[in-house]
C-alpha cells in the first residue's frame, strides 16, 4: 500500500507539471539572489574634487588644439590655460573659436588665453576644406596635378 501511495503521487506531480507547462505556465525557475559581490561590481563614476573645472576642447575636421592643459586634466578654479588652434594644409578660413558659446579673440601670437572660473566647452567655427584649382582630388589614386 505504501509503494502504490508513493507512485501515485509521483505521477499526480508529472502530471501536474504536464498541465502545467501545456496550459502556457511555463516551468517554473528559481534562480539565487543577487550577491553582494554582484552588487558592488556596478562602475561608479568619480565626481570632480572640489574646487576643479574641466575643459572640453570639442575636436573637428581640418584643425587641431594644443594646451597648456594636458589631456583628461582638471583645472582649478582661478588658472589660466593657454591654448591655440592649428588649422590641417588643406583648410583654409579663419578660425573663430567659442568658450561656452561665446567668441573670444587671440593674442598677437595666436594664442588663447582663458581665466577657469566655470567648466568650459570650447569649440570652432568658420573652417573649410580647400577647393585647389588643380587637376585630382589629392587622393593617393587621383592625385592633384601641378
Amino acid at each position: 500500500m505504501k509503494k502504490s501511495l508513493k507512485s501515485l503521487l509521483l505521477s499526480l506531480s508529472f502530471v501536474g507539471m504536464f498541465i502545467a507547462t501545456g496550459c502556457g505556465l511555463g516551468t517554473i525557475v528559481i534562480t539565487p539572489p543577487i550577491s553582494m559581490e554582484e552588487e558592488s561590481s556596478v562602475e561608479v563614476t568619480p565626481e570632480k574634487p572640489e574646487g576643479t573645472l574641466q575643459v572640453n576642447f570639442v575636436e573637428g575636421e581640418g584643425y587641431t588644439f594644443t594646451s597648456s592643459l594636458p589631456a583628461n586634466e582638471l583645472a582649478a578654479v582661478g588658472e589660466v590655460i593657454d591654448f591655440t588652434v592649428k588649422m590641417s594644409a588643406f583648410y583654409t578660413g579663419y578660425p573663430i573659436v567659442y568658450i561656452n558659446g561665446k567668441a573670444i579673440a587671440p593674442d598677437n601670437n595666436g594664442t588663447y588665453h582663458v581665466e577657469m572660473q566655470e567648466d568650459i566647452e570650447v569649440t570652432v567655427a568658420g573652417v573649410q576644406k580647400d577647393v585647389s584649382a588643380m587637376a585630382g582630388t589629392g587622393t593617393f589614386e587621383d592625385a592633384y596635378v601641378v
